[in-house]
């Protein structure tokens, strides 16, 4: 079956799972094609979701756009390294998952009790949160936990169980996107909770992670290969092991309960967010677009 292009381009730019094997298409009919990898598509989502996935379709897909793309990049450096080692390619540039910097005015004063927030569009499992949650148990001092996005009645009320007496659970309901950074800014530290499975989530940043330094917050940040990058250049926060240890956990109650610590995180947050924007990262993609079209 031949390949019908009505609109013609000098270089098209394939995002996500479907594009991405349609830029394969373009590849072999010689259109000038660039990947975008926002994430590992074939080694993404939890068990259940995946046994209906294309998976050897993925694969392959994700090899001829490696492999024959005018250029492609990804969200981290952790990323474009497993990439290339696993698909024998040249290594991806790399153009962060951030945004436009707010340019408003961010929160000075911290909350008593401390006001820490997550955000998704849908909350659910497989993000970190039944592990944090459950963590809390050892500490003894009272927080708030802020969870904005959609939820089913039986996760909320998982999540109600699991939580220690001492702490306090709120749900948030949606914001549009141009309020986010606004909203985000009304809390005090932001948590970038992940897993370090699948493969995908461990070797991505999420978002998350650059819309709190952007609002100001300092972060506790689960670690794994992508966030350790992000992470370790301004250390704007706390950094928690998958499996915490008495003592780290220990380590994360007092650096909660100490106002300098807290406010010299804050300060590397707005430092690092100085860095990590579009304001930035755009260039690299305009550069990357200008030298493939002048090939």
């Amino acid at each position: 079956m031949g390949l019908s292009v009505i609109i013609k381009a000098h270089l098209y730019i394939c995002h996500q799972e479907l594009a991405t094997y349609i830029g394969a298409k373009l590849l072999n009919a010689d259109f000038k094609v660039a990947f975008d990898f926002e994430d590992w598509y074939s080694e993404d989502l939890l068990p259940d979701a995946r046994a209906e996935r294309p998976i050897n379709l993925l694969r392959r897909v994700e090899s001829v756009a490696l492999n024959k793309g005018i250029f492609c990049i990804t969200t981290s450096n952790a990323l474009a390294k497993k990439l290339s080692a696993v698909y024998a390619c040249l290594t991806p540039q790399v153009i962060y998952n951030v945004f436009t910097s707010p340019g408003m005015p961010l929160k000075r004063e911290f909350s008593k009790p401390l006001k820490l927030f997550w955000f998704s569009q849908s909350i659910g499992p497989g993000r970190g949160l039944e592990q944090f949650i459950k963590l809390l148990s050892s500490i003894k001092s009272g927080l708030e936990i802020h969870l904005l996005g959609n939820i089913d009645n039986r996760y909320r009320e998982k999540l109600n169980a699991l939580l220690p007496k001492q702490h306090r659970l709120s749900f948030h309901d949606t914001v549009r996107a141009h309020k986010l950074a606004e909203k985000i800014a009304e809390f005090d530290i932001g948590l970038a909770l992940e897993l370090d499975t699948p493969m995908s989530r461990n070797y991505t940043i999420t978002n998350k992670f650059f819309q709190y330094i952007q609002s100001g917050l300092p972060v506790i940040t689960s670690e794994t290969e992508g966030q350790n990058e992000a992470f370790e250049m301004f250390k704007p926060g706390f950094k928690l092991p998958q499996q915490a240890s008495d003592i780290q956990i220990a380590g994360l109650e007092k650096w909660l309960n100490d106002p300098v610590e807290l406010q010299t995180a804050k300060n590397r947050a707005i430092e690092a967010s100085a860095f990590y924007n579009w304001e930035n990262e755009s260039k690299k993609l305009l550069a990357l677009v200008k030298d493939a079209l002048e090939k």
